[in-house]
């Protein structure tokens, strides 16, 4: 059974690291979108390119998100549950 240190550790570690790969295919579809000649526009290979790095992007930035969520939750030492009640 881990420690709840182990386990806030952990989300940390994967936070940092889904940040680092997040930030990385950013940099990929940055560095493709230069690349792209403006006059002639993204051709169908380029095109495919940017849509499959911007769906990763987005896929890395909902694991991020969830990562830091938790990360932050186990810092704090608080129940994942109580910032989701319905105050409505």
């Amino acid at each position: 059974m881990s420690t709840q240190n182990e386990v806030k550790e952990n989300w940390r570690e994967r936070r940092d690291l889904v940040l680092a790969v997040r930030q990385r295919v950013s940099d990929q579809l940055l560095k493709l979108n230069d690349a792209i000649a403006p006059e002639a526009g993204p051709d169908a290979e380029e095109l495919l390119r940017i849509e499959a790095l911007q769906f990763e992007l987005g896929q890395l930035e909902e694991a991020f998100d969830d990562a830091e969520r938790k990360y932050l939750t186990h810092s704090l030492g608080s129940d994942e549950t109580k910032g989701e009640e319905d105050n409505g």
